[in-house]
């Protein structure tokens, strides 16, 4: 069957210096995930579809200061105080 990726395994982006793009579907433990994606401030561009990511790993991608576009589709768990 298909496995779908996990937040620990965003640890391995964390030493990506020149990572600007990045599209992961169907990540579960989203939150877990932001805090390692939190650091790789070269990420200009992160597409998260069918996440469960919530107002606490968004909270975590804030220091990203070069992310100009965050796209969540399906799934995010996300509530208007999120926003």
């Amino acid at each position: 069957g298909e496995t779908s990726p996990s937040g620990h395994e965003a640890a391995r982006f964390t030493t990506a210096r020149t990572l600007s793009n990045l599209t992961w579907p169907n990540l579960k433990r989203a939150d877990e995930a932001a805090e390692h994606l939190g650091k790789v401030s070269s990420l200009q561009e992160l597409i998260l579809g069918n996440s469960d990511l919530t107002g606490v790993g968004l909270a975590r991608l804030a220091p990203l200061t070069s992310l100009g576009q965050l796209m969540l589709t399906h799934g995010s768990k996300l509530d208007d105080e999120a926003l």
